[in-house]
């Protein structure tokens, strides 16, 4: 992910976001959150008993675990780790996940020094010639060239077993929306209580 999406960033984006309430019935809820005139990181959040969907400028995603999901995802902080886990459906296969060339250059930079001897500078040069000058070239292509690398009988067994995925940026900014988007729902309606008193 090269530009990291934080609370701060976040905040950036929806600043001007107004609440729009389609439906407001018990756990059937469409909300849509946009600055007004325009469709600009805008986004609708629709809940039914036991499921949440997500959907707007940054993907489509739908959870489900408990039958409140704007109970699930209340907080002041979000846990894509936990919440990932919970998502039935994303709009682009594997949308909450991308891989990352940084972890899986540090796992082969762990393999160089620090399982075992550290690895020769020959060896590191061929490492950085035959497996990392592929990193642009895609996921698959860094794993086979790792996978067939024998240089001196140095290779990269039990690679399968480290995670070289990392969120995306669009499912943290979904992260955070939810938080905001279900914050802003509750000021709302305790507003409206405080005016119907």
């Amino acid at each position: 992910m090269d530009d990291k999406v934080t609370r701060e960033t976040f905040s950036k984006d929806v600043a001007e976001h107004e609440m729009k309430t389609i439906r407001d019935d018990g756990l059937y809820r469409h909300l849509v959150f946009a600055k007004p005139g325009s469709y600009c990181m805008h986004f609708e959040v629709v809940t039914f008993p036991g499921y949440l969907c997500y959907v707007g400028d940054m993907g489509s995603f739908v959870f489900s675990r408990i039958e409140d999901m704007f109970e699930f995802f209340r907080g002041k902080s979000i846990n894509p780790d936990y919440w990932s886990e919970k998502l039935l459906a994303t709009d682009r296969g594997d949308g909450h996940t991308e891989w990352s060339a940084d972890k899986f250059r540090s796992v082969i930079e762990y393999y160089l020094t620090e399982r075992g001897e550290p690895a020769s500078q020959d060896i590191r040069e061929a490492v950085e010639e035959e497996i990392l000058s592929l990193l642009d070239d895609g996921e698959h292509e860094a794993y086979r060239a790792a996978h067939e690398f024998n240089h001196d009988g140095f290779t990269f067994d039990d690679l399968w077993d480290h995670n070289f995925r990392e969120f995306t940026y669009r499912f943290i900014w979904c992260c955070y929306a939810l938080i905001w988007a279900i914050g802003q729902y509750d000021e709302a309606k305790e507003r409206t209580c405080l005016t119907t008193k």
